[in-house]
């Protein structure tokens, strides 16, 4: 009577877990075709598409609790890409109006033409969709409004910060 008991407790938590296993994959099913009808016109539209095609048949006929995981982990993958993508193109939206903050004070300086360059650079990358393209071009363009914005500034702070040290002094 024990071993009976184990055994069927055993079967129940083996069960249980390919119940999770489906349960996750039809989330990630469902969460990837969010992606196919808010964003129609992505570049990975395809790709999504494919993965839920794929996705729905091993559902329907799994061909072993292995492949369940394995499936259920690629969607994921492929929803990870997608929330860091979304991450990388509203940090680079937010660098394109920061640029543009910028640009409305030095609209008549040497650095319209470099500001604007960096503006334009930003939306072709957040247009092509690659995550390592924007990470670097917001780094530059941080960078940019480092050395070209704020160290002068800071520069002219400290100077001005000396020679009233001086004056005084004097």
């Amino acid at each position: 009577m024990p071993y009976d008991k184990i055994r069927n407790n055993k079967k129940e938590k083996e069960l249980i877990k390919i119940n999770e296993a489906f349960l996750n994959l039809e989330k990630n099913i469902e969460t990837i075709k969010t992606f196919l009808v808010t964003e129609p016109n992505s570049i990975y539209l395809e790709k999504w598409l494919d993965s839920v095609k794929s996705a729905e048949i091993i559902i329907n006929d799994p061909p072993t609790y292995n492949q369940l995981l394995i499936t259920s982990r690629d969607l994921e993958e492929i929803i990870k890409s997608k929330i860091e993508l979304d991450g990388a193109i509203e940090e680079t939206e937010n660098s394109i109006g920061q640029l543009k903050e910028i640009l409305k004070d030095n609209f008549t300086t040497d650095l319209a033409p470099l500001l604007i360059e960096q503006v334009k650079l930003l939306e072709t990358s957040i247009k092509k969709k690659i995550i390592k393209d924007m990470q670097l071009l917001n780094k530059n363009t941080k960078d940019f409004i480092y050395k070209k914005i704020e160290e002068p500034i800071l520069k002219a702070a400290e100077e001005k910060r000396l020679a009233e040290e001086k004056a005084a002094e004097a």
